[in-house]
């Protein structure tokens, strides 16, 4: 849905999501799963950026007015992330969620 990318995108995820986020639109049925309420998930922490989950089908809903944002914080974070190249905190972040910890 973004603009062309090189890479593996993956900025919104459902894992340890509170899905206690709020936006202007409320709650919403998802299209495919009518009778399912969508959960809302941040698209990436460092935006304010909401996004509507289906658990049902796992498809996203997005905003009209988002999309345009979307774009420019995955081409943000495309130029920072060719500037460095895998930090350390970004190693150790890997290792801790591969850890085998209940959930």
């Amino acid at each position: 849905i973004t603009e062309p990318t090189a890479g593996d995108l993956e900025y919104s995820t459902v894992d340890m999501d509170t899905f206690d986020h709020h936006d202007k639109y409320g709650p919403i049925s998802c299209p495919r799963d009518t009778n399912v309420q969508m959960k809302k998930v941040d698209f990436n922490i460092l935006t304010d950026i909401i996004l509507d989950w289906c658990p049902e089908c796992g498809g996203f809903w997005i905003d009209g007015k988002d999309l345009p944002r979307i774009n420019e914080v995955v081409k943000r974070l495309n130029e920072a992330d060719s500037e460095v190249s895998e930090p350390f905190y970004i190693r150790l972040a890997e290792f801790f969620w591969n850890l085998p910890f209940p959930r």
